[in-house]
């Protein structure tokens, strides 16, 4: 007989036993996973690539960071892959010697001109029987498309995370070696410009008032360049006039002056991030400026006109531009060139443009140069207006994606648009139109060919996410985008 007390005890132990079998098993298979090593995430840069392309590379470690929690590590390319960890191949042809022959034994389809500059690929290869994810691109550019459009169709990242706050759903455990074979095509359209642009707000985050912090800049050109903006046209920060002459702006920040030193820094730091920088010379800014008498009468003070632009060129950071524009009419305020010495304006800015030309021609030969036309200036070029045939000739719409005054021909001349996603009535009212951008934006591409350049006005950035990514959208695939698919989805 066992009595209750036994019972007890007996009932203790076997439970004990139980629990102890439990913990060995427990034990035994927690310690056989820990003897499979866990994989790491290994991005591989090519040995003769540019600081872009690094900074690219760190970025995507970011990324891949963010939705795995992994261990991710950034190194330059060994002679050949090994080892069980991931590995992901970054660059083009030009500058990483793996990609280069990869290309040569035909396993990847890549080279400056397949599919092309701006162009790319992704591709999962097996060499030397260890597999690897390529992401290469025809040129540096292209291989920051392609790496940014694999961050956000294979890992959720949000290209405008910084400004909507998204957060990219977990991906534990991220197999990249489960990736389709994709080819990048090239942006239909190859310069896409962000205006930054009456951006009042946006500079006046932090003091000192009237200049951007580095944050909000990074911000800003970070997720541009993820959307496929792949230049900036510096303005407000130069130093615009109504910064340092109206009293509203004088009383917010009293004796302003050009930063030159932020201006660089600006510079500096977009193209580290694969952004042109474009400049329009208009010699209107704080940092050097002709008075109003000067800019008003161009046969009289033309000297003076062109020592500044060679001042912008030699002697600020403006020298270290990509692209340079100009626009006919008043070089320091938004309106129209009304001569006070009895000038004809459309002799006036053939003479300007074709100084201007020879200027570049010196100074910057293999710059891109854009003769932006507002409404003024597009009725110059119908009646008798013609810059050198070097410029693109640029449209501008209505401040609302609308043109009032259409080209009567191209002359021969390469077009593009200057639109707006927002506008300075509309500073904090979300306004999406991606269905107007469609057709308007199509039918200038239809009518007039505009697809050598598009420079697109953010006003304020925030309020205009949709129709920036919008116009972005349209100039990678203007024969593909459909503004009413795109707003739905989006």
């Amino acid at each position: 007989m066992i009595s209750s007390g036994q019972y007890l005890i007996l009932v203790w132990n076997k439970s004990l036993a139980r629990s102890l079998v439990s913990l060995c098993f427990s034990l035994l298979f927690t310690s056989s996973s820990f003897s499979q090593p866990v994989k790491k995430y290994i991005i591989d840069f090519g040995q003769k690539s540019s600081a872009t392309e690094r900074a690219t590379c760190y970025d995507l470690k970011n990324d891949i960071e963010k939705v795995t929690n992994a261990t991710v590590e950034v190194q330059e390319e060994p002679q050949t892959i090994a080892g069980n960890d991931y590995h992901i191949l970054i660059g083009s042809p030009a500058t990483s010697n793996l990609i280069d022959a990869l290309a040569k034994k035909g396993m990847v389809q890549i080279s400056a001109t397949n599919p092309g500059s701006r162009g790319g690929i992704m591709k999962v290869v097996k060499d030397n029987g260890h597999q690897l994810l390529v992401l290469a691109g025809s040129d540096v550019e292209g291989m920051q498309n392609t790496v940014y459009d694999f961050s956000k169709n294979e890992l959720g990242i949000d290209p405008l995370s910084y400004w909507t706050g998204s957060v990219p759903k977990k991906k534990p455990g991220f197999d990249p070696y489960t990736v389709k074979e994709q080819i990048i095509k090239p942006p239909a359209v190859p310069i896409i410009c962000y205006f930054e642009n009456d951006v009042d707000e946006l500079a006046n985050m932090k003091k000192p008032y009237l200049e951007y912090d580095m944050e909000t800049w990074e911000g800003m050109v970070n997720s541009l360049r993820r959307m496929r903006y792949n230049a900036i046209q510096l303005f407000d920060m130069l130093g615009r006039a109504e910064f340092f002459t109206r009293e509203p702006y004088k009383k917010l920040r009293p004796n302003y002056h050009t930063n030159l030193s932020l201006v660089d820094s600006l510079i500096d730091y977009a193209h580290l991030k694969g952004m042109k920088i474009q400049i329009d010379l208009s010699p209107g800014y704080e940092m050097r400026s002709l008075t109003d008498s000067e800019a008003l009468c161009w046969t009289k003070y033309k000297q003076k006109w062109i020592d500044t632009w060679v001042y912008y060129l030699t002697q600020t950071p403006l020298g270290k531009a990509d692209i340079f524009s100009l626009r006919p009419r008043n070089q320091i305020w938004d309106r129209e060139y009304v001569s006070s010495c009895g000038e004809d304006k459309v002799e006036v800015f053939n003479e300007v443009f074709a100084a201007f030309d020879s200027v570049l021609n010196i100074y910057k030969p293999k710059a891109p140069r854009l003769c932006i036309c507002y409404g003024d200036g597009m009725e110059m070029f119908n009646e008798g207006f013609n810059p050198p045939k070097d410029f693109v000739v640029v449209w501008s719409d209505d401040g609302y994606c609308d043109f009032q005054t259409l080209p009567q021909s191209t002359k021969g001349y390469n077009f593009g648009t200057y639109m707006h996603a927002g506008f300075w009535k509309n500073h904090t009212v979300h306004d999406p139109y991606p269905e107007k951008i469609d057709s308007v934006m199509t039918y200038m591409l239809q009518h007039y060919n505009a697809t050598s350049y598009i420079d697109v006005n953010g006003q304020t950035f925030r309020p205009f996410l949709i129709n920036l990514d919008a116009f972005a959208q349209w100039a990678y695939d203007p024969y593909h985008f459909n503004g009413k698919t795109f707003l739905e989805n989006w």
